[in-house]
């Protein structure tokens, strides 16, 4: 759009280091992989509109790429944000200790494409972000270089870039990312993966959306209904998550006690 174009070439004219591309809009996935391609770095990150990355977050991916580990893939913790990019108090989870399918299926370790940082070699053997995918692309795209194997997959317990909400109706962001999730797992489902993997990466979706629903007055009433949806799911899901009985009961609490300020304080409690 003229609106991001402009000030993006005004900004290469006094940094000649940017290069500014400009292509017919098509989607977040297909400005990712336009730009990877036209990449001459061997590390890539990506930085979608409206979100930003807090001050150090290149340098300190650039050391980690550099340093003996060998890293193929790196990650961070996201902010979650209002549409004025400001932080709701609701992070991205920690990274896990071992990445899994049920675990990058269903938790979705990113939090947003912001966080991701990928070696361009890893990047290409993987193959670009599936651009019939928008909210749920980098989900897929880093459950697909863990199934490839393209070598270390990392994630850093440390806050690396603020994710603006997309827009400002809480239901309907529920409703879009359900759907967006729904979508990658219909190209996920591709690889024969067990039903027991299926039904637990449901479950852990499922807890997740109660858990932002629990953030917002509006939409805190849905945290049950989608609790009982990820039980029926996953049985076991009390069982490995004992956290899963703490958001029961804050949904419960908000049920009858709705308000913002309770509502943001039980969702910061039950996201850790």
């Amino acid at each position: 759009a003229q609106t991001s174009l402009m000030p993006a070439l005004r900004l290469a004219a006094l940094y000649p280091r940017l290069r500014v591309l400009s292509e017919p809009t098509a989607g977040p996935s297909a400005a990712r992989n336009l730009g990877a391609g036209k990449a001459r770095s061997g590390l890539l990150a990506f930085l979608d509109a409206g979100d930003a990355w807090l001050p150090g977050t290149l340098g300190s991916w650039y050391t980690l790429f550099n340093g003996p580990a060998r890293l193929a893939v790196l990650y961070g913790r996201v902010a979650c944000c209002d549409t004025a990019l400001l932080p709701t108090g609701r992070l991205s989870a920690c990274p896990p200790v071992a990445l899994s399918p049920t675990v990058l299926l269903g938790g979705n370790p990113l939090g947003c494409a912001s966080s991701l940082a990928v070696r361009k070699d890893a990047f290409t053997a993987v193959g670009g972000f599936d651009e019939a995918l928008d909210q749920a692309a980098e989900q897929e795209w880093l459950f697909r270089a863990h199934r490839a194997a393209v070598g270390r997959i990392q994630g850093v317990n440390a806050l690396v870039a603020l994710h603006r909400a997309r827009q400002a109706d809480p239901a309907r962001r529920l409703v879009e990312r359900d759907q967006a999730w729904q979508a990658m797992m219909e190209r996920a489902s591709k690889e024969a993966l067990p039903e027991t993997v299926i039904r637990q990466a449901k479950a852990l979706h499922l807890k997740a959306l109660a858990a932002e629903a629990l953030s917002h007055p509006e939409t805190c009433g849905a945290a049950v209904s989608l609790l009982r949806r990820a039980v029926a799911a996953d049985l076991m899901l009390v069982w490995r998550q004992p956290m899963t009985l703490a958001v029961l009961c804050a949904a419960m609490v908000v049920r009858v006690l709705p308000g913002r300020r309770l509502c943001a304080s039980l969702a910061r409690l039950v996201s850790r």
